[in-house]
């Protein structure tokens, strides 16, 4: 019977993860919009800031100007994989498991890394 909980977790979780980007592009789409919102924000919030300390003659420090041009890439990227998940059920079922891996992965890396760095102090 033990055999049987070990072969569940082993083979049938990464099983049911390969499916769930197949069937969740939406969520996965929609998930990424999201974040990348938040992310939008942030930057805004961040050149408001940075256009003030300019005005102070104040030092805007590299780390700054990296994240905000990071922000830039990655919502252009992000742009397009939005944009090609909107075909949803269009796609075949090849280009709807890469498209909502590649969203996952985008929110799991790269949105949330840029997020979780985004805090600044003057």
């Amino acid at each position: 019977m033990r055999f049987c909980g070990t072969f569940k977790i082993t083979c049938v979780a990464p099983i049911g993860r390969q499916l769930g980007y197949l069937f969740g592009l939406n969520s996965n789409i929609q998930n990424l919009k999201v974040r990348v919102e938040r992310l939008v924000t942030m930057r805004e919030e961040l050149l408001l800031r940075v256009d003030e300390a300019k005005r102070n003659v104040e030092i805007v420090v590299p780390e700054v100007e990296r994240w905000i041009n990071g922000v830039t890439e990655i919502t252009e990227e992000a742009a397009r994989v939005i944009e090609r998940g909107s075909l949803g059920r269009r796609l075949n079922l090849k280009s709807r498991y890469s498209l909502s891996r590649k969203a996952k992965k985008m929110i799991q890396v790269d949105v949330n890394e840029l997020i979780f760095n985004g805090n600044f102090t003057r």
